[in-house]
């Protein structure tokens, strides 16, 4: 299967993923308040809705972009290959975060600074490895900012101690 099939598949993948689980986790939670019915009552499918948004929210805020990070960072650090951290999965997350409904507010503040941060780190007289001039040069010269791609940028960055 030829590199490019290989992200779209995966970009829907975590898309089935995502949204197996927030269906899963809002089930868990109506079962949870069903419990607790004399306190609070029954959970209203508006209810049900919103919690599976927070929880969308919250793993594509917090999750996603983390998780694509670290398994690119161990294989990259394993096998010396730069190509999954550089160009694979910064396609995958683009493409799963164009399928999304809406970037979740706290995604887009915990990555709003990176391309100023970036700018200044890349401008500095620091020495960088070839891979951090790379993600820091991604970071900075997106035209408009890809919010996972940056999440993931910075988390591979804070893995290599930069």
């Amino acid at each position: 299967m030829a590199t490019e099939q290989v992200i779209a598949s995966m970009a829907g993948q975590i898309g089935v993923v995502v949204c197996a689980a927030r269906e899963q986790f809002a089930d868990a939670v109506e079962e949870y308040m069903k419990g607790k019915k004399g306190d609070i009552g029954i959970v209203s499918i508006t209810d049900k809705l919103n919690i599976e948004r927070l929880f969308t929210d919250a793993v594509n805020s917090y999750i996603i972009g983390e998780v694509a990070a670290i398994i690119s960072y161990l294989m990259y650090d394993e096998l010396k290959n730069d190509e999954v951290t550089k160009r694979i999965a910064p396609a995958v997350l683009e493409q799963y975060e164009c399928q999304i409904e809406r970037v979740p507010d706290t995604l887009i503040k915990k990555t709003s600074d990176l391309p100023e941060i970036a700018k200044r780190v890349l401008g500095s007289e620091t020495e960088k490895s070839p891979l951090v001039s790379f993600l820091l040069a991604d970071i900075s010269e997106m035209p408009k900012i890809k919010h996972l791609r940056a999440s993931f940028d910075a988390a591979i960055l804070n893995f290599m101690g930069e």
